[in-house]
């Protein structure tokens, strides 16, 4: 059984952006700078996909290369 979606739109994706740079700032994080620079890279490189046109309308998540890691 797979856990989330199989696929993200555009509007998904930008939310996630969000809520990924909203927990890099929050106080929860502190102390952990380098899992703040990793949640807000997260984000910059969502946040570019979508603003380049990498992504046009949604992310197809069902033939991750995660999916086949040995």
């Amino acid at each position: 059984m797979r856990d989330g979606p199989t696929a993200l739109t555009i509007n998904e994706l930008t939310e996630l952006a969000s809520r990924l740079d909203a927990r890099a700032r929050s106080k929860l994080l502190a102390l952990q700078p380098e899992q703040q620079g990793d949640l807000r890279l997260a984000a910059r490189v969502i946040a570019y996909l979508i603003r380049t046109g990498t992504i046009h309308k949604t992310l197809d998540l069902t033939n991750s290369t995660a999916d086949h890691a040995a």
